[in-house]
């Protein structure tokens, strides 16, 4: 298990956002097959981003900030 890194945004390509799309998967979110294929963040990326965000009251921007970063990584950590 990665450590989830920030920031990460909208439209960004890169390999960490794989590290994301994993943690997201783990704690039960869909991502697009196409956006996991890319490690883009597209739309199915930051939907899911903002509705973690809004589950563990943190501000539901829809970016990977340090608070989020945080709790992705706790949470993900809890599955393993």
């Amino acid at each position: 298990m990665n450590k989830i890194i920030f920031p990460l945004k909208f439209k960004m390509s890169r390999r960490e956002i794989g590290d994301l799309h994993t943690a997201l998967a783990a704690l039960g979110f869909a991502i697009s097959e196409k956006e996991k294929d890319k490690h883009r963040f597209g739309v199915s990326t930051r939907k899911a981003v903002t509705t973690f965000q809004q589950q563990n009251k943190l501000e539901p921007s829809g970016e990977v900030d340090a608070r989020t970063a945080a709790a992705l990584t706790r949470e993900w950590a809890k599955q393993l």
